[in-house]
């Protein structure tokens, strides 16, 4: 039987794994905790950084993906809200899993900001 779309609802897991991609949002984790999660939005196996999957984005799977990330990403930060203890351990997990590395951006000091992207 071919899988077409995982039906999988994967446990989390006990320790967090490092990530292997890039992104963005690196240099704000280093002041702030932040957390991400990763939703069904293309056909299973497919890789990646390819039109299937771009082509996918625009379409019911697409929008469904959305929708369920926007409603996880909601309900987790009303979660944190509501609990000041749950935002208290999130912050102190934070703290530790950074340690005492300093943050060293890598950015060369004399970079400056793109005036327009062509």
């Amino acid at each position: 039987n071919e899988i077409i779309l995982s039906e999988n609802i994967e446990p989390l897991p006990e320790k967090a794994k490092p990530a292997r991609a890039s992104t963005d949002v690196g240099d704000i984790s280093w002041f702030v905790p932040t957390g991400g999660l990763t939703v069904s939005a293309f056909g299973h196996g497919l890789p990646i950084h390819s039109w299937p999957v771009v082509a996918s984005t625009g379409t019911s799977i697409g929008t469904k993906a959305l929708v369920v990330a926007a409603k996880v990403l909601s309900a987790t930060a009303i979660d944190l809200y509501a609990n000041s203890d749950l935002l208290d351990e999130v912050k102190s997990d934070w703290i530790e899993s950074r340690g005492d590395a300093p943050f060293r951006t890598l950015i060369p000091a004399e970079q400056n900001a793109p005036t327009s992207i062509k």
